[in-house]
C-alpha cells in the first residue's frame, strides 16, 4: 500500500546567553534562521501560563494543538527534565511521521526559544495541509460495527469521499477492502456502479491507531446512479407484490422462481472476480440493477437482487462472501427464531426433479436452517 507521509519538520535549539535576551528559529539541517527579540515577562506571571517540566508534558502540549487544530502556542519551560533540543527532535518527528492525526494533518512544526535565566519561553507553530473543516469531517472509528454504519451513509449518497480515525481496528489491505466492500453490498439499491476504492493511511494500517483516507469513484454520474437506485426499488416492489401473505419458507421460494425463471446468468463472471480478488469494476452485470432491470446478471447481481426483493419484503438479511469449488462464492443468511438460514439464490446444486407425470417440478430455492457453523461449509 502506498504511503503518504511528508516529513517536514524545523526544529529549534535552545540559547541561554547570560545577562542578554535572546530568541532563534531553528532548522533541521542546524541553520539559524529568523532571529528576532522576544518580550518578556516577570516571574511572577509564569503560574498563569502553561508550564512544561517533562518530555510528555511537551508532548501533551502539541497534540493538543494538533487535536484543536491550534497554529501557534506559548509555553513556559521551568525545571526541564532532560534534553530539550533532543525532546523537540523527537516530538518533531513522531508528530509527523508516527503520530495517526499529525501525519495526517501537519505539514511543518517550527519551535521558536526564549530564555531567562529562571525559565524559558518556547512557542509552537504548527502548519496544516488540512483545513479545520477538513479535519472536522473525520469520523472517529472505535468499532467494525460503527465503521460498517458510516460506511452505508457514506455510499447510501454516493459520496466519493470519506475519512476515518480509526482507534483499535487492524486491517491488512485485503481485509480492508473486504470489509468495505461488504457494507456496500448490504444496500442493493445503492451498491451500483462501483468503480474503484482507493485507500491511504496515516502513518499506516499497521499502526495501533492511523488516520484512514477513502477515495471511491463511479462509473457514472450521481444523477444517473440515483436515478438507477430508484428503479432497482419500483422493480423490486413490482416483484414482490406476488408474494404477499407468505411465509418464509414460500418466499424464498417465489424469489428463486423468478430468478430461475427470469433471470440469465453469467456463469464465467466469477473466474474475473477470482482473477480480480473482487476489484473488478462493478457493472450493472455485478448488480441488482442487472439482475432486477437488465435480466443478465454474474452471480453477485443474482445475489444483490435477492437482498433488494427481501429488502422489499421487510425479511433483514445480509449477504456472506466465500468460497465454493474454489470459485469466490456469495449466498445470503437470515437470522430468525429457528437459527440462521442460508439462502443461495444462485446455486446450480438442484438436480431436476420431475411429478408423477414426467413434468418439471418448478425449482426451490437452496436453504437451510442451522447453526453459524454451518458457514464453513461453504468455503471447505
Amino acid at each position: 500500500m502506498k504511503r503518504s507521509v511528508k516529513i517536514a519538520a524545523l526544529v529549534l535549539c535552545a540559547v541561554l546567553l547570560s545577562g542578554t535576551l535572546s530568541g532563534c528559529a531553528f532548522l533541521a539541517s542546524g541553520e539559524y534562521s529568523d532571529i528576532r527579540d522576544h518580550e518578556y515577562h516577570s516571574d511572577d506571571v509564569v503560574s498563569d501560563r502553561r508550564v512544561v517540566r517533562s518530555y510528555y508534558s511537551l508532548r501533551s502540549q502539541v497534540q493538543q494543538m494538533i487535536l484543536a487544530h491550534e497554529e501557534s502556542r506559548t509555553v513556559i519551560i521551568s525545571n526541564y527534565s532532560g534534553d530539550l533540543e533532543e525532546s523537540l527532535k523527537t516530538i518533531s518527528s513522531e508528530m509527523t511521521t508516527s503520530n495517526a492525526m499529525g501525519s495526517y494533518l501537519v505539514s511543518s512544526i517550527v519551535f521558536e526559544q526564549s530564555g531567562l535565566m529562571s525559565y524559558q519561553e518556547l512557542t509552537v507553530n504548527i502548519s496544516y495541509r488540512r483545513t479545520k473543516e477538513e479535519q472536522d469531517g473525520i469520523y472517529t472509528v472505535y468499532s467494525e460495527e460503527e465503521f460498517t454504519d458510516i460506511l452505508y451513509k457514506m455510499f447510501s449518497s454516493f459520496s466519493s469521499n470519506g475519512t476515518f480515525y480509526m482507534k483499535g481496528l487492524s486491517y491488512t489491505q485485503d481485509e480492508l477492502y473486504a470489509a468495505v466492500i461488504s457494507a456496500w453490498r448490504q444496500h442493493p439499491a445503492t451498491a451500483i456502479g462501483l468503480k474503484e476504492i482507493v485507500f491511504t493511511a496515516y502513518p499506516s494500517m499497521e499502526s495501533a491507531e492511523f488516520v484512514l483516507d477513502m477515495d471511491v469513484s463511479y462509473l457514472e454520474s450521481t444523477a444517473r446512479l440515483r436515478a438507477v437506485s430508484r428503479q432497482i426499488t419500483s422493480a423490486a416492489s413490482s416483484i414482490c407484490r406476488a408474494a404477499e401473505g407468505l411465509t418464509l419458507e414460500e418466499k424464498l421460494d417465489f424469489i428463486y422462481g423468478w430468478i430461475s425463471a427470469n433471470v440469465e446468468i453469467d456463469r464465467e463472471a466469477m473466474r474475473v472476480v477470482a482473477e480480480t480478488n473482487d476489484r473488478q469494476a462493478k457493472t450493472e452485470l455485478y448488480t441488482a440493477n442487472g439482475a432486477l432491470i437488465s435480466l443478465k446478471a454474474a452471480e453477485p447481481g443474482v445475489v444483490e437482487g435477492a437482498k433488494a426483493l427481501l429488502d422489499e419484503m421487510g425479511i433483514e438479511s445480509r449477504i456472506v462472501f466465500g468460497i465454493k469449488d474454489d470459485l469466490p462464492h456469495m449466498w445470503i443468511e437470515i437470522e430468525t427464531e429457528n437459527g440462521t438460514v442460508f439462502f443461495d439464490p444462485a446455486s446450480t446444486d438442484i438436480e431436476e426433479q420431475l411429478d408423477e407425470e414426467g413434468n418439471p417440478i418448478e425449482p426451490r430455492a437452496i436453504y437451510v436452517y442451522t447453526g453459524l457453523d454451518a458457514v464453513r461449509r461453504f468455503s471447505e
